[in-house]
């Protein structure tokens, strides 16, 4: 008998709570008003459906104080978001996905720090030598 237990899993649609998977993905189907959540410990699988049998995905994967949240490239039909999400309740190792999705990079990084002080010494510069 194992120590740990599995995550449980929450099915959310457009914010309400489902009672079952098959609640929440009909409630996505073609809906482009609609999105889903399935929530598992502190990970997520999320999607939008952007139109009839067409659906945006993201993943989140949580590495300590940090979460990572991966996008699909491409939109996915209904057949396989159904899939996707069949196999993330059932607790199925969806890490491979951080090789194959694009992590979101909507963080400030090293560059834009960069490009903002780069910037600000221009700016000072250009004070300094005007006088």
């Amino acid at each position: 008998m194992s120590l740990h237990s599995a995550p449980s899993i929450v099915w959310e649609l457009s914010g309400e709570p489902c009672e079952t998977r098959d609640q929440a993905l009909s409630g996505i189907k073609n809906n482009t008003e609609a999105f889903i959540i399935c929530s598992r410990g502190d990970e997520f699988l999320q999607a939008i459906c952007n139109s009839p049998e067409n659906y945006h995905c993201e993943i989140s994967f949580a590495g300590g104080k940090d979460r990572e949240l991966y996008m699909t490239p491409k939109d996915l039909d209904y057949s396989r978001l159904n899939d996707l999400f069949s196999r993330y309740a059932a607790g199925e190792d969806l890490s491979h996905l951080k090789k194959e999705w694009t992590l979101d990079a909507h963080k400030p990084g090293y560059i834009t720090a960069i490009v903002v002080v780069l910037a600000i010494i221009a700016v000072l510069a250009v004070i300094i030598f005007s006088s």
